[in-house]
């Protein structure tokens, strides 16, 4: 994420986590590095604060654990309908699943996404990480990943 917000330093970047310790490394590097445009946030993905609602053109998942995980792979409306509640119409939403969290991943994506309102562009295993981050290159490392892209509010 930090190396998008640098990249592109006219848009927002939010990172979400349970998990203060998780975020706690990039958010020291963004402070030091004065990146004004990343915020992160310590909540669930059940429990968003209401203020983000509405305002995402691209949410990420990337290797996702616990609650979130399973909200994802084995489709949970509640966990789905945040995701759908904190973007915009027609936002981007990428998954990516390491292949040791794969057998959460349910067959049959569709139906239950569009029911929450995500229509499914594509859903491939592949070697190729689309994202490089600490945890994915530890995770991902040598392994195949499922990376689902998908469009919110259609």
């Amino acid at each position: 994420m930090l190396d998008a917000a640098r990249r592109d330093p006219l848009n927002l970047f939010i990172a979400v986590d349970p998990v203060a310790e998780a975020m706690a490394a990039s958010a020291n590097r963004a402070r030091r590095e004065r990146l004004d445009n990343v915020l992160f946030v310590v909540a669930a993905v059940e429990a968003l604060p209401p203020e983000l609602d509405g305002v995402a053109d691209r949410v990420t998942v990337l290797f996702p654990w616990g609650s979130l995980l399973t909200g994802v792979a084995r489709p949970d409306p509640a966990v789905l309908g945040s995701l759908v509640r904190i973007a915009r119409a027609r936002a981007a939403l990428d998954i990516v699943i390491n292949r040791s969290a794969q057998q959460h991943a349910a067959d049959g994506l569709t139906a239950p996404y569009a029911a929450a309102g995500i229509e499914i562009c594509s859903v491939e295993r592949t070697t190729t990480v689309p994202y490089a981050t600490t945890w994915g290159k530890r995770v991902g490392f040598r392994t195949d990943v499922l990376h689902v892209q998908a469009r919110i509010g259609v």
